[in-house]
């Protein structure tokens, strides 16, 4: 796994928790349950990203989310309780990319009810900007960064939420920053750095959840980018409509 995709991981963790997911609570691992209705899952699916939204020379591959027990683990950080909350619809889309280091995915959640989507981002917004964030999330990523480039050493990790332009007829838009500073420790390049970050941006609208996760190194995703993303995906929410 190259350091980019441990990074990604990461971020997908955090994605997974905004969207309720199998997010475990602080104290008792608590998770959402799930009944996927036929008519809710076809919701999802089509609220998610697809290669169309981005411009010409961006590529799409299967998506390469995956569970761990590292996941399961921010997800305590979080403090995210999610025991009475039921899915009934979820989806990702593919990953997409440009060149080597610039990234992009979205995922949907529908809940089996308005009120429980809404619970779902406060649950994951209160976790975010929690004392314990930041710590939980460096002691996660710098074990899997240094067994893959052994070169490298994380430094500071900062999570801001981050300030954008809310897309029209979406109820409630909330999104996060998470930058994460990078030191090379040996070799030819010793001492160079770079700081990767990674933006989580999550939509509400009715019973749904939708995620666009963008990830670039040295400097933010192009905000003229993610909000055209973020306009594409609050699209297909409308279209996609609500129980």
């Amino acid at each position: 796994m190259r350091v980019m995709a441990v990074l990604v991981l990461a971020v997908a963790v955090a994605a997974g928790s905004a969207c309720g997911g199998d997010g475990n609570g602080a104290a008792e691992g608590t998770r959402a349950k799930r009944a996927i209705q036929t008519e809710a899952q076809k919701r999802a699916e089509s609220m998610v990203l697809e290669l169309s939204d981005f411009p010409d020379g961006w590529r799409a591959s299967p998506s390469e989310n995956e569970e761990t027990e590292d996941m399961d683990r921010f997800r305590k950080c979080l403090g995210s309780d999610y025991s009475a909350l039921t899915i009934i619809g979820e989806a990702d889309s593919k990953d997409f990319a440009n060149e080597d280091t610039t990234e992009a995915s979205s995922d949907a959640t529908v809940f089996a009810s308005e009120g429980q989507a809404e619970e779902a981002i406060k649950e994951v917004s209160d976790g975010m900007q929690g004392d314990a964030a930041e710590d939980c999330f460096r002691d996660l990523i710098a074990p899997a960064v240094k067994k893959e480039s052994p070169e490298l050493e994380v430094g500071d990790v900062d999570i801001g939420e981050l300030r954008l332009t809310a897309p029209r007829d979406i109820t409630e838009t909330r999104a996060w920053q998470i930058a994460v500073s990078l030191e090379v420790k040996s070799g030819e390049a010793r001492g160079s750095s770079a700081t990767v970050y990674l933006d989580l941006m999550t939509l509400r609208e009715g019973d749904s959840l939708a995620t666009v996760k963008t990830q670039d190194v040295v400097t933010p995703f192009n905000s003229e980018s993610r909000n055209k993303l973020l306009q594409a995906l609050a699209g297909r929410m409308s279209q996609a409509g609500s129980t």
